[in-house]
Formats: C-alpha cells, sequence, structure tokens
C-alpha cells in the first residue's frame, strides 16, 4: 500500500487512489521498492499531461482512465527494460574488460616516443578510424599511413606489447 509520505509528496498532482493504484501495480508488476520514487515522478509527469476527455471514454470515470493510463505505462516500462536486458546479452556485454593500470602505462611509454605523425596515426587507429580515412585526412598516400603503422607495431613489439599489435 502507497506510505502516508508518498501520497503527500503527490498532493495536488495525483489523487491518493490513483497514487496507491500505482504504487499496487509497481508491486504486482514486481519492480524493486528502490525504484517506486523515481517511477512515481515519471508517472506524475504523465498524469500531468493528461487530458480527460469524457466523449471518449464511454463512461469511465477520469479515475479509471488515469488508471489504465499508469497500467499501459508500467507495463511499457518493462517492456522496454526486458528488450535493453535482451540487447545486453546478445551483445555479451556483461563483462567489462579494464586493462590494468601498468598495461596502460607501458602503452603511454611506447606512445611517448612517437613522431608527430605516428602520434596521429596512432590515435586514428585507437579510435577506430581506417587507414583510408587517416590518409585522406592527414593528406598523404594510404601507403604512407601503412608505413607509419608498421613503424608503430615495431615499436609496440620492441617493448613487449605483442598483444596490442595484433
Amino acid at each position: 500500500m502507497a506510505t502516508k509520505a508518498m501520497l503527500n509528496r503527490y498532493d495536488g498532482v495525483m489523487e491518493d487512489e490513483v497514487v496507491g493504484h500505482a504504487v499496487r501495480k509497481m508491486k504486482q508488476l514486481g519492480f524493486p521498492r528502490s525504484e517506486w520514487e523515481d517511477l512515481l515522478q515519471n508517472l506524475a509527469i504523465e498524469v500531468l499531461a493528461f487530458r480527460f476527455r469524457p466523449d471518449r471514454c464511454n463512461g469511465a470515470s477520469r479515475t479509471t482512465v488515469l488508471c489504465a493510463l499508469i497500467n499501459h505505462r508500467l507495463v511499457s516500462m518493462l517492456r522496454a527494460r526486458s528488450r535493453y536486458q535482451r540487447r545486453l546479452e546478445q551483445l555479451d556485454l556483461r563483462e567489462v574488460y579494464e586493462e590494468p593500470t601498468e598495461l596502460r602505462a607501458d602503452v603511454r611509454a611506447a606512445t611517448a616516443d612517437l613522431n608527430g605523425r605516428q602520434l596521429r596515426v596512432a590515435c586514428g587507429l585507437s579510435e577506430g578510424v581506417s587507414v583510408c580515412r587517416i590518409a585522406r585526412d592527414m593528406g598523404c598516400p594510404r601507403g604512407t599511413v601503412r608505413r607509419l603503422v608498421q613503424q608503430i607495431c615495431r615499436r609496440f613489439e620492441s617493448i613487449g606489447l605483442d598483444g596490442w599489435v595484433r
């Protein structure tokens, strides 16, 4: 059931019975209690934007229509959450790789000795830019960029960062 504090917060925005319905529906749908306050805030925005039109409601009261709106919105939120979880599983992003601090320091050391053109190529490659695009941006042939990539690879290999070259 809705707590007194929740009812007081939405006094003048949503009727007590609408807040109570929203809380019961959130509980029924399995939303964690820690999310209720945020959900109620989102629902309050929906309620404020809602304009009751009796001619389109087949005799239903304003409260009944608001409860239907809340039901629809909460179910939509659950569906969106479910789709998002499925996308994460498809991308297999459950484990995020974080490189060790020492490795970051080694990469910084390796790139510190690069000249300006090599550094520009290395930055482009680290951002996923293609060799063709780097060549176009630098105003030089692709062969020049490929030579610079080979020099960067040799530099990384010389200090034992072979894994970064592959």
